[in-house]
């Protein structure tokens, strides 16, 4: 039976998916893309009814027909920042046909069009993603050319069933912002030995008598229209000439005499005017082109700004290093002598002839700069240079704050040219390139496992920024084993500084347990302390001192906790860890500014969300690794201003300055997936809320005293009854009140759901949530539709053959649910679930082969990516109890454990049972 959802809670409220789901373009694991709601109405506001409909028809085509159109209509002024990024890859492949026309005949290929250029172009592109874009990791080189590519196949599509002859006609008729009946060219040529010692000649692009496009000298062209008879397209030549004769007043002079139909001789000086006026002429729509020596941006002097040639003095460098800096001029990769600035600066503004090439001057602007760059190397000779403010100029991000803040703009000027030395070139190249980085670790004394080959990277990319006192995000998709990365480090720090003083780990409180259990597991000698009163007793804790920290290798504790105690904030850490780093997002919460005013070493974030997508998240992680980089709040907020407020929406200066110090690796990455299993099975351990450890308490109280005087058939009813109100408890109060109330805040084990659902949300990954209760389905199904965003699937045993089919051919859908509740009984077999890879067991079947056989609906043939399964399970409880009698003694729980496990059970002593179902305070409640 279907229920109305429940109205938002305050926590639905302020759910992370309200920001990505405002994206305009959505990209699914799968590769496809989708135009989201939000992004329809952003387009319907920018361009109307048509044009948000039509651009809505197309990616629901596919990816191909969806660029293409959102490319293809008219230029919008209010589009979205992302959308805009998208339309820049469209443009790109449109001005390639454009650009590459006399090639464009009814037998092109994607392949001839994608050609080595564009792809260049396109990793570019890539580099400057915009954080707003949700998916953004699934954005990769390989899936923009292929993206690139099936825009081609789109056009020729468009093509095989129109009249037209060709991609560029195909393109010129489909859309009439890229008709160009006839486009002008301007070209200069060098002529070395002549004075005058430049040549114009202007041509123009027509459609010959073959049904090609051609580039016709102007006078040529003009003769070959007039024989056409084809006087709109001499009309629209006269046009042209007229714009560029109003923007260009060389131009004008040459269009006035009627000499631009023939081939003219240019001095330095006038080539120079028309290099003033080409941004202008290019604008309009006529393509200026230059000499081989002007291809890829003018030849100017630059100052040669050059930082980190040698390492820093010292044993470690991090963000506060001093590194080297030196400056020069130099055209291209020649540097300029004094006497050749001189002659620069007095030749004023224009082309000057200096070392056998031509070379555009800009006195004033040079002379300005050169000054204040002056300056400031006489400043770094006195004072240093911090890493920091390398990394900021580097980047072109020279608004953050620091040394080069009056510098100029942050996209490097075209006057200055920032580059890394040699020892700064590989530091860089290690830590962004962390998986092809050379190995500086063979092994790791301690470990009891067998690190897989991107674990090992990850290990070896976390000591370099140890090493060098840097800090850094380990952002790693969920399940690729976070924690043994950090297990490994801390090893490591073990074994090659051990003079260092302990280490610090912050987490949520119910992660404790499963911090312990893979110490234990895999660094049994790693000597670790829980600062903790779930873990030791207080006395203990209130008298803790610096000195007996000193023991241990690693001290744990909570977030809520270290608020509390001073020898933890006052003491200076080895390094400071923290997991699920997302806790710190709100820069402004009492328990961020704790955690910011930690002293240490190094410090290390530990999130399995794309950090990189949500600024405001960004800025507060980095102000807590490396407080500086992205300079204040306030100047983070401008200078995201203006990238965002650029046509081009180029992120790459924010993304260059962060890419070192974040390693994310995907499930869905190639070289990941083959050192995979295909099933993963993961122990979420939840705690109590308050009000559960107090019913649950009264209920063993209860237990007892029925048991007392029952014998017999009666007492086996009696502990079975007990024992499912213990799983009903667990799961939440009003599952065992029998009320409709279901608060989230009264549930650990709901809390925990959305936690780790919110996680999946961020990735698109899709979940199935199974319980043994029919009566939870629905609540589930409320918290889970919140978290997501939008409405998933409920399937228990009342639902009907025809819905049950239904149900899975929806949830089949590249588009479908993103999550299926589903009750053990009625869904545990005979469904084809394989569009999840996210298995999750809210309450434990206490037969693993029930619990398997529900798993293989998404884990069976058909399944393309790895299979993660959550098992959850409350800790100090029955529940914990159980599942280490499954994994303790699992040949034992077969014959405990089987079909028929309750009767086991009641077999038991009373003594045996209280102590099975008893309460463990200590662990049971945060």
């Amino acid at each position: 039976m279907s229920r109305t959802p429940k109205k938002r809670t305050k926590e639905s409220e302020t759910s992370p998916l309200e920001e990505v789901w405002g994206s305009t373009v959505v990209v699914r694991p799968s590769g496809s893309l989708v135009l989201t709601s939000a992004g329809f109405r952003r387009l319907l506001e920018a361009g109307g009814k048509h044009y948000a409909e039509t651009i809505r028809k197309g990616f629901l085509e596919s990816k191909g027909h969806g660029l293409v159109a959102l490319t293809g209509n008219a230029p919008l002024t209010k589009l979205p920042v992302d959308a805009r990024w998208w339309r820049s890859i469209g443009r790109l492949v449109f001005s390639q046909i454009c650009s590459g026309c006399e090639h464009q005949t009814t037998n092109s290929k994607a392949n001839d069009i994608i050609n080595t250029n564009v792809i260049e172009r396109l990793q570019q592109l890539h580099q400057a993603i915009p954080p707003l874009i949700f998916g953004a990791e699934y954005i990769t080189e390989t899936f923009l050319v292929d993206l690139a590519r099936s825009m081609v196949d789109v056009l020729e599509q468009i093509r095989d069933t129109s009249k037209h002859d060709s991609l560029l006609s195909t393109l010129r008729g489909a859309y009439p912002d890229w008709k160009n009946i006839g486009k002008l060219a301007f070209h200069i040529a060098e002529r070395p030995k002549n004075n005058p010692p430049f040549a114009l000649l202007v041509t123009y692009e027509l459609v010959d008598d073959r049904g090609r496009s051609s580039s016709m000298a102007l006078g040529r062209a003009r003769t070959f229209l007039q024989e056409q008879g084809n006087n709109n397209a001499m009309f629209a030549v006269l046009e042209q000439l007229k714009a560029v004769s109003e923007i260009c007043p060389l131009l004008r002079e040459i269009c006035e005499s009627g000499e631009i139909y023939h081939p003219l001789a240019l001095t330095p000086s006038e080539v120079f005017s028309l290099l003033r006026c080409t941004e202008k002429l290019t604008a309009s729509g006529v393509t200026v082109k230059f000499p081989k020596w002007q291809n890829g941006g003018p030849r100017r002097p630059q100052l040669a700004v050059r930082v980190g040639e040698t390492s820093p003095k010292g044993s470690f460098v991090g963000f506060d290093g001093i590194v080297d800096f030196s400056l020069s001029v130099a055209i291209g990769d020649a540097n300029l002598s004094k006497k050749d600035i001189d002659l620069l600066l007095k030749a004023g503004d224009g082309l000057v002839r200096l070392k056998g090439g031509w070379v555009e001057v800009d006195a004033a602007t040079l002379s300005t700069e050169l000054e204040v760059w002056q300056k400031l190397e006489k400043q770094v000779a006195r004072q240093g240079l911090p890493l920091i403010d390398a990394l900021k100029l580097l980047s072109g991000a020279r608004s953050l704050g620091g040394l080069f803040n009056h510098t100029g703009d942050d996209i490097t000027a075209d006057v200055v040219s920032p580059q890394a030395g040699s020892w700064l070139t590989d530091v860089l190249h290690a830590l962004r390139k962390a998986d092809k980085a050379e190995s500086v670790i063979d092994s790791v004394k301690g470990l009891e496992a067998q690190l897989r080959n991107y674990q090992k990277k990850g290990v070896e990319w976390l000591w370099r920024l140890y090493s060098l006192r840097l800090s850094g995000v380990l952002a790693d998709d969920m399940g690729l084993g976070k924690t043994i990365q950090i297990i490994a480090l801390l090893l490591l720090i073990k074994e090659r500084d051990p003079k260092g003083p302990p280490s610090l780990l912050v987490v949520p409180s119910s992660l404790i347990g499963n911090w312990l259990r893979e110490i234990g597991r895999f660094a049994p000698d790693l000597r670790s302390f829980v600062a903790h009163p779930s873990e030791t007793d207080r006395p203990i804790l209130e008298k803790l001192s610096k000195g007996q920290l000193k023991k241990y290798d690693l001290i744990i504790t909570t977030y809520a906790y270290l608020q509390r105690v001073d020898t933890l904030k006052s003491h200076h850490w080895n390094c400071v860890i923290l997991d699920e780093a997302q806790a710190i997002k709100n820069a402004g919460a009492k328990q961020t500014r704790e955690i910011k005013g930690l002293k240490s070493r190094v410090r290390i974030a530990l999130t399995g969300t794309p950090v990189e997508n949500r600024l405001g998240d960004l800025w507060s992680l980095f102000d807590f690794l490396a407080p500086g980089l992205l300079g204040s709040s306030k100047e983070f907020s401008s200078f995201v201003k203006r990238l965002s407020s650029r046509e081009s929406s180029n992120y790459a200066p924010l993304r260059d300055l962060v890419r070192p110090y974040i390693l994310r690796r995907m499930k869905t990455d190639k070289a990941i997936i083959s050192d995979l299993p295909d099933k993963t099975e993961l122990k979420v351990f939840c705690q109590l809320s308050k009000t559960q450890a107090s019913l649950y308490t009264k209920l063993i109280s209860d237990m007892q005293e029925a048991l007392e005087e029952a014998e017999g058939v009666k007492r086996k009813g009696i502990i079975l009854s007990f024992l499912q109100q213990f799983k009903q408890l667990c799961n939440h109060p009003s599952h065992w009140s029998g009320d409709s109330g279901y608060h989230l805040a009264s549930s650990g084990k709901f809390e925990r759901l959305r936690e780790l659902c919110a996680e999946l949300a961020e990735r698109q990954d899709r979940v199935l949530v199974f319980t043994q209760f029919r009566e939870m389905t629905q609540p589930l199904s409320d918290i889970l539709e919140v978290v997501f965003g939008r409405p998933g699937l409920v399937l228990h045993g009342g639902t009907t053959l025809q819905k049950r089919k239904k149900m899975v051919e929806q949830f089949a859908e590249d588009d479908g649910p993103p999550f299926f509740v589903l009750s053990l009984k009625a869904g545990g077999t005979g469904l084809n679930l394989t569009q999840a890879n996210h298995v999750i067991h809210f309450d434990r079947w206490w037969n693993p082969a029930v619990e398997d056989q529900a798993t293989d609906r998404a884990f069976r043939i058909g399944q393309k990516r790895n299979v993660m399964v959550h098992k959850f399970v409350t800790r100090g409880t029955l529940e914990e109890r159980i599942d280490d009698m499954i994994e303790g003694k699992r040949a034992l729980s077969k014959n405990i454990l089987s079909d028929g496990a309750e009767i086991s059970l009641t077999e038991m002593s009373n003594d045996e049972l209280l102590k099975l179902v008893s309460l463990d305070l200590r662990h049971a409640v945060a």
